[in-house]
């Protein structure tokens, strides 16, 4: 009887610990929610005195983040139109491939300039937004100046067409920067480059008055960005920076109208973007900025109609893109933007002549030349060719854009 008892009393504590075991198994595990952000508070701190703008990181944005939506809806698959032939990656040490076809002989008449001259040193010192560098005309002088958006403020260093001027000025007081974008365009038509911050809940802009950046308003009360870049050109011709955003369906523009940027508008009809980078600027020299896609097997170009982006059309075939950075503006002065490839060995430039890139590239360095913080391309001289500008850690380096 006893050893039964025993038996019995065995096969219950047997049942308890399973009974235990599922109970604890079976707990609750709360969904995961979406973490709510308060709206973050100004900062206060002022720039670090090394005249670097640069020190602790503030957490300051133009506007809290919310939930991200669109006006636009992106779609699943990626219908591009351009189609690359090899996807054989950009060499790493040999010059940008060239075409072995031109459709042109010569390239537009009237180039003043064949390279980017001797190295100048325009801060003598550390000059760096810890957000972003950048390099625009915010004076309305035709000279560009050097831009350092730090996370307290953004500050200016006036060009005088040799240097970088001190003192530096902050032209917000306060933080103002884009989770998406930061940029730097002349968006109401009075030659001066106003400031843009690419939000998840708007696009704001600060107008500048030459001296500072005027007071922030949301120019599209509401999100638009695109899912694979955000840019600013004036593509209808009237002299204001449109708002374009490149999604996987299309290339969607919001006209500026001086004070807000209106309706979009899909003016591709479809999926148009490069592997390498998707940029706009004004290849055929009409004023109005075209749709560059930069991809393995070639330079793409959609030349703008003023309503629309037109056929495509292969502007280099086999592919032109720099290691570091590929940009498009005009260094030759021919009033073309010409295609300029950084590399680690050099400096590379293609220039246009307003239907294709005809001559084969031409090294402009003669060697090694780019920022450990950025490579950029402006007219800080006023000669109206852009300049070489590399923003390293120890300073701002300039090289003129000569014949």
């Amino acid at each position: 009887m006893r050893r039964r008892m025993d038996i019995d009393l065995v096969v219950l504590g047997m049942c308890a610990i399973f009974i235990v075991t599922l109970a604890c198994s079976m707990g609750g595990s709360s969904e995961p929610t979406e973490s709510s952000t308060p709206p973050p508070t100004a900062t206060t701190s002022m720039i670090r005195a090394t005249a670097l703008p640069g020190g602790s990181q503030g957490t300051q944005r133009v506007a809290p983040t919310e939930t991200e939506t669109t006006d636009f809806q992106p779609t699943d698959n990626l219908p591009t139109e351009i189609e690359p032939e090899n996807t054989s990656s950009i060499p790493t040490a040999d010059p940008p491939q060239q075409s072995t076809t031109a459709p042109d002989p010569q390239p537009t008449a009237g180039i003043t300039a064949t390279t980017f001259g001797p190295l100048e040193d325009w801060t003598k010192g550390a000059y760096y937004g810890e957000e972003i560098t950048l390099f625009a005309d915010v004076t309305g002088d035709g000279l560009a100046d050097a831009i350092a958006v730090d996370y307290a403020s953004i500050y200016v260093r006036r060009s005088n067409s040799s240097e970088f001027l001190l003192p530096f000025e902050d032209w917000t007081s306060g933080s103002f920067y884009g989770t998406h974008r930061t940029m730097f365009k002349d968006v109401t038509g009075d030659g001066l480059a106003d400031a843009i911050a690419v939000d998840n809940e708007g696009v704001y802009v600060r107008p500048s008055t030459g001296s500072s950046f005027a007071p922030m308003s949301n120019w599209t009360s509401g999100a638009y960005f695109g899912t694979i870049t955000t840019d600013f050109a004036d593509v209808n011709g009237d002299g204001l920076a449109d708002a374009i955003a490149v999604d996987e369906d299309g290339v969607y523009v919001r006209l500026s109208t001086g004070s807000s940027f209106g309706p979009h508008s899909n003016w591709t009809g479809g999926a148009y973007l490069g592997h390498l980078g998707t940029y706009f600027a004004d290849l055929t020299g009409d004023g109005l900025a075209d749709a560059i896609a930069v991809d393995n097997d070639g330079l793409y170009v959609r030349p703008s109609t003023g309503s629309s982006f037109g056929p495509h059309s292969n502007w280099k075939p086999g592919g032109y893109a720099g290691e570091l950075s590929t940009h498009f503006i005009d260094v030759t002065g021919d009033g073309i933007p010409d295609a300029i490839a950084v590399d680690d060995a050099s400096v590379y430039v293609l220039p246009s002549n307003g239907s294709g890139f005809p001559v084969p590239h031409q090294d402009w360095t003669g060697g090694t030349y780019f920022g450990e913080r950025g490579n950029f391309f402006a007219d800080v001289t006023g000669d109206g060719l852009a300049d070489a500008i590399a923003v390293d850690h120890d300073s701002i380096y300039v090289r003129r854009a000569s014949p």
